[in-house]
């Protein structure tokens, strides 16, 4: 059975790391948190806040799972906390008394995107975060887009393979999305329209187990917000 890392956060300056497992009248509970197009939300803030508004609070690993421990008897509204926004579930998580041993697996989805496009003609030499010339027409496009309609809210999403530091690749990933988010409000799109985010190494779309893979992974994505 594989065993699972929590970081649990009861208060803010309280930190606990420990595996997990459920005991008599404590349930163990997985969460996978994921959009509507299966990707996972990965270093992602899940709340869980009792009536008091006191909380237990996760950060979810790079394929969106966490999990928590928690006494039976008790219920939580769920509130996850993405790209500074807050979501609250319809739904609150109640969890019952039992006589047995309990392990519950929650799939949270949130439905953020109407459509994910991959930019595949815009590209970046190795390592760096300019805009190359035959880039150009791509963005045009996709500025004329965002022009026609100003409605239209969008998020730049960088990601890269996983040669290299993940630290340095997260970062290089967001400098890549900030790149092309200038490049569209030089064209004239608002500038809050825009939401970048560097996803690094955590959300490949195939294995790097060779440089074609590697290739498909080190990509921009255009996520058109509901």
């Amino acid at each position: 059975m594989r065993k699972l890392l929590l970081i649990l956060l009861l208060f803010p300056s309280l930190i606990i790391a420990q595996e997990l497992s459920p005991s008599l009248g404590v349930t163990l509970v997985n969460f996978t948190f994921e959009n509507e197009f299966d990707i996972p939300f990965s270093n992602t803030e899940i709340k869980l806040v009792q009536s008091d508004n006191s909380y237990y609070s996760m950060i979810t690993d790079s394929v969106g799972k966490s999990s928590i421990l928690l006494n039976q008897g008790s219920s939580f509204r769920i509130i996850c906390i993405v790209n500074g926004s807050d979501y609250e579930f319809d739904n609150q998580l109640e969890i019952h008394k039992e006589e047995d041993l309990i392990t519950l697996n929650m799939n949270l989805t949130l439905e953020l995107y109407s459509e994910i496009i991959e930019l595949s003609d815009v590209y970046f030499l190795s390592g760096k975060h300019a805009i190359q010339e035959e880039s150009k027409s791509e963005l045009n496009k996709i500025a004329r887009y965002l022009l026609s309609d100003d409605s239209i809210h969008i998020e730049i999403a960088g990601h890269t393979d996983n040669i290299g530091n993940e630290r340095d690749n997260h970062e290089l990933s967001k400098n890549r999305a900030l790149s092309v988010k200038t490049y569209l409000v030089n064209k004239g799109v608002t500038d809050n329209r825009i939401v970048c985010v560097g996803y690094g190494e955590i959300q490949p779309i195939t294995q790097n187990i060779n440089p074609e893979g590697r290739a498909k992974n080190r990509r921009i994505e255009m996520r058109v917000l509901k």
